[in-house]
């Protein structure tokens, strides 16, 4: 038996906990993608 699980509540997720982890998914992409976008922007402007 799982010592973490014991019933179904503890495997139902409130709409806060929801909000949350998205938007902490949100602005991790936003900071690992920045990079590639400030390199496509000085590449756009060196072509143009």
């Amino acid at each position: 038996m799982n010592r973490y699980i014991t019933s179904l509540e503890d495997l139902i997720t409130t709409h806060e906990q929801t909000r949350a982890g998205f938007l902490a998914i949100a602005l991790e992409k936003n900071m690992v993608g920045d990079p590639y976008v400030k390199q496509a922007l000085a590449f756009k402007s060196m072509v143009s």
